[in-house]
């Protein structure tokens, strides 16, 4: 616990002793996202949608950058089209949005600053708090709905009292690899793998076992009830398997950035730390 203090105060301590030192980038990312849960149980870049965003970045030296984003993509799922025959059965299929604003920490393993003429390059990570907003739909006989509101799963049924609705809101932890690069002055490209650890398992609206189709109909209609189940087996399927439960999902970004130098900046030639 100590030695974590200590390291957390030099760091402070780094950054704040570099901050004649600092420059502010904003950007672009355009890329593709992607998620892993019950309906993609592990293919990466799988049925990838198109994801667009900005960022901003508060360089404190050439190691250390504070980073915000904010992402708008597209995540989804079809059973139909994977190779698992037990997924072909169940039949579930999604599409949803996927609004995702974070706040990282990037470590450049090189030293790397915007337009100059020697530290042009570097590999970096980068880690934070995040923040997502997700909305599951799905199509039945040409009509897409909100598979929220239907209780596919009996959230918010009689029938089910410990089952309820899940929030569409919710925090993230998202990590990062990537790649800078400054061919020019005051321009930065970049190369982006990222992922978000979520708090949830609904992002495909799919996690436990099947609900009762008669008490979904009863309470959320026709629709709900032939939502929840598209097996197409007529035997009852409540109790079964619809998903696990125990893993939540992921969501995953995939792209390239623009960044520009804007505002004041104060050049590192004039710093020299162990922290640059």
């Amino acid at each position: 616990m100590k030695k974590n203090i200590i390291f957390a105060l030099c760091m402070w301590a780094g950054i704040q002793s570099s901050a004649f030192c600092q420059s502010n980038e904003i950007g672009l990312f355009v890329g593709m996202s992607y998620y892993i849960g019950d309906i993609n149980p592990g293919k990466q870049f799988y049925m990838p949608g198109l994801a667009i965003g900005g960022l901003y970045r508060k360089n404190f030296n050439r190691r250390w950058t504070l980073k915000a984003t904010g992402t708008y993509g597209t995540l989804k799922g079809d059973d139909a089209k994977s190779k698992d025959q037990n997924q072909n059965i169940r039949n579930l299929s999604f599409k949803s949005i996927d609004l995702d604003f974070t706040a990282q920490m990037e470590f450049n393993f090189f030293r790397y600053e915007l337009g100059h003429e020697i530290y042009k390059f570097t590999p970096y990570i980068s880690a934070g708090l995040g923040l997502m907003y997700f909305n599951p739909k799905a199509e039945l006989n040409g009509t897409v709905y909100k598979l929220h509101d239907l209780s596919t799963e009996g959230q918010d049924i009689t029938a089910y009292p410990d089952r309820f609705a899940y929030k569409r809101l919710q925090p993230t932890i998202p990590f990062a690899i990537g790649f800078k690069w400054s061919p020019l002055r005051n321009l930065g490209l970049g190369l982006e793998w990222s992922w978000r650890k979520t708090f949830t398992d609904y992002i495909d609206d799919v996690s436990k076992t099947y609900a009762n189709k008669a008490a979904i109909s009863a309470e959320r209609g026709a629709e709900a009830a032939a939502l929840s189940d598209r097996t197409g087996i007529l035997t009852d399927n409540t109790g079964r398997m619809r998903g696990n439960a125990k893993n939540n999902d992921w969501t995953s970004f995939f792209g390239l950035t623009v960044s520009f130098l804007v505002g004041n900046n104060k050049p590192c030639d004039a710093y020299n730390s162990t922290f640059e």
